[in-house]
């Protein structure tokens, strides 16, 4: 609703300004000047409120701050029609210019603002009470008069109203049963991803496990075809769940703090090894008056940029790739904007590819698909993505001299004055040995318990095996872990039933970090564990170097946490030492 409502800003704007320039033509006065900029400021007001909500938390908003909306909103429906009431007293063509703009605006309100009944309230009152109060009005004062037609428009009136209120009804009815096939979508898909992500999970974990060990050259080569065929199609799996996500409004976005130079670097770091095979260089420039700390979604941005750089790298034969971060300032912007721009030296795409690059299932041409695969869904996600971030993904291409993808997103400063140093407090302390960590591993498939087993064994730590949540729960009651290992869906009770208990219990793992390692890979299934506790979420298939680095990194931020709670307790312990 919010977006859509900022989207139309400017529909409204010149729907508004073609009235006014009509009502002059009528009656040529001061006040359809007065009420043009009457209106402009409220959409002004209007277009700042709503954006400050989509850009925030992606229009989640407290309930004190949606009914402060919901009033405002009623407040702006004053203005809108109050042109009508002094259209009325232009003769016969004022009042049918004046119930023209009432049904118009009554029509916008019931199809932008049903969704939220106060809000759809709120901006009928005025509608309806200008639709009848006028002609009843003149109906009064006029009874010398034919009064006729004045009983003619309420009649009308009423009947428009009635039949308005039946289409509400019916769009209504075709919106929940929308709402319903979208969750039996979304469930269906959910169940298909977890089933399919645990045998995929044995394979891959299996084949990380097989390359660890002597191998021939001929036997290194199958391994890699069998992990790489994997990827590929975790890739499918993970963006048809995007695309599934995105089109039922469940793509939920997590605005915080993110270290911009530390971002690109590991971008950097991770293409490098890909792009230097193919002979090309991947260069980084980043903007140095720009903040070091910006608040945005991490984990989208890094999304949108993979899948740019990928396709730099996959489709440029020879040459660069050029990644460029900078701040564009200017007159006509609202606001500062944060610039990526991923250039190429590859074949560059002709007017009618560009036209049609970012529709769902869509690639340059068949050629490039069957070259290097690809379900044509990474372009159309990001740039979704990038509108439910507040910014633009576009792309400038010349055939023959290459293609620049250039992402827009509002630049919003880190409000905390964090440091570097701040923000990585686990690098300031040293983490527990290696061969000093007990892990309690609750998984209840014992092929997955076995491979966890095998990948987590030659790291020299102590393993303790969990069927269901039930069993973690009485093995973490009993001694103390240095992390959990938690699968979520599990018989007797679930990893995240499992999760509360500990958390809530007074045992001795009440604190200790739990690692969520699961095949349910939906953004709701993150924000559960999150909300639960948990430490890292990770997802099936099993990446042996992902699962390692959770486990030194909660482990070791747990340290960190432990020794400035122990400082905390005793501030005057360096003194006494001194002493």
């Amino acid at each position: 609703m919010y977006s859509m409502r900022m989207a139309h800003w400017h529909s409204r704007i010149f729907i508004s300004a073609f009235i006014a320039i009509a009502t002059l033509s009528l009656a040529p006065s001061i006040w359809p000047i007065t009420w043009l900029c009457a209106v402009i400021i409220s959409q002004s007001v209007d277009r700042f409120v709503f954006a400050k909500i989509v850009l925030s938390k992606n229009g989640d908003i407290s309930p004190i701050f949606r009914n402060f909306i919901v009033m405002w909103m009623g407040a702006a429906s004053l203005i809108y029609p109050g042109i009508s009431a002094y259209l009325w007293f232009c003769g016969l063509a004022g009042h049918m210019f004046a119930i023209m703009v009432i049904c118009g605006s009554l029509l916008h309100i019931c199809l932008h603002r049903n969704p939220v009944r106060g809000a759809l309230m709120a901006g009928i009152a005025a509608q309806c009470l200008l639709l009848f109060g006028l002609p009843i009005a003149s109906f009064i004062l006029d009874r010398g008069h034919d009064v006729a037609p004045f009983i003619v428009m309420i009649i009308s009136g009423a009947l428009y109203l009635s039949h308005l209120v039946v289409g509400v009804q019916q769009n209504n009815a075709l919106n929940d049963a929308l709402v319903a096939a979208s969750k039996s979508k979304s469930d269906f898909l959910a169940t298909i991803s977890h089933e399919i992500r645990t045998p995929l999970n044995a394979v891959t974990s299996a084949a990380h496990l097989l390359k660890t060990t002597q191998l021939s050259d001929d036997q290194s080569e199958y391994v890699s075809i069998l992990l790489g065929g994997s990827d590929v199609l975790l890739g499918l799996i993970n963006d048809v769940l995007d695309m599934s996500k995105i089109e039922a409004g469940k793509m939920q976005l997590e605005i915080g703090d993110i270290d911009l130079q530390d971002h690109c670097k590991k971008l950097v770091k991770i293409w490098s090894p890909r792009a230097a095979e193919r002979g090309l260089r991947l260069t980084l420039e980043v903007d140095p008056d720009l903040p070091a700390f910006v608040r945005t979604d991490g984990l989208r941005l890094t999304q949108i940029l993979f899948n740019l750089v990928s396709n730099a790298v996959k489709f440029t034969a020879e040459g660069s790739v050029a990644i460029r971060v900078a701040k564009i300032d200017g007159a006509a912007l609202d606001e500062p904007r944060l610039s990526f721009a991923v250039s190429d030296t590859g074949p560059g795409m002709a007017p009618e590819v560009v036209q049609r690059l970012f529709r769902s299932f869509e690639q340059a041409d068949a050629s490039a698909a069957r070259k290097f695969g690809g379900t044509g869904l990474g372009l159309a996600i990001s740039r979704r993505l990038a509108e439910m971030m507040g910014g633009a993904l576009t792309v400038e291409s010349l055939l023959g001299l290459g293609s620049t993808f250039r992402l827009e997103l509002p630049l919003a400063p880190s409000a905390s004055q964090c440091t570097a140093d701040a923000a990585r407090p686990a690098e300031e302390h040293d983490a527990p040995p290696a061969s000093a960590r007990s892990i309690l591993i609750a998984e209840d498939h014992p092929v997955n318990r076995r491979l966890i087993s095998l990948i987590l064994e030659p790291m020299g730590w102590t393993l303790a095996l969990a069927e269901n949540g039930a069993e973690a729960v009485s093995a973490a009651a009993l001694r103390a872990f240095d992390v959990i290992v938690m699968d979520m869906q599990m018989p007797v009770m679930s990893g995240l039933e499992a999760t509360h208990a500990i958390r809530s219990g007074a045992g001795p793992n009440a604190n200790t970090p739990i690692v969520a390692l699961t095949a349910n890979a939906f953004d709701d299934d993150r924000v559960a564990w999150m909300n639960a506790g948990a430490a890292a979420f990770l997802t099936k298939p099993i990446d042996p170097v992902r699962l390692i680095t959770a486990i030194l990194s909660t482990t070791a931020d747990a340290a960190a946490q432990t020794d400035l709670e122990g400082s905390a307790r005793s501030p005057d312990s360096s003194a006494s030492r001194a002493a």
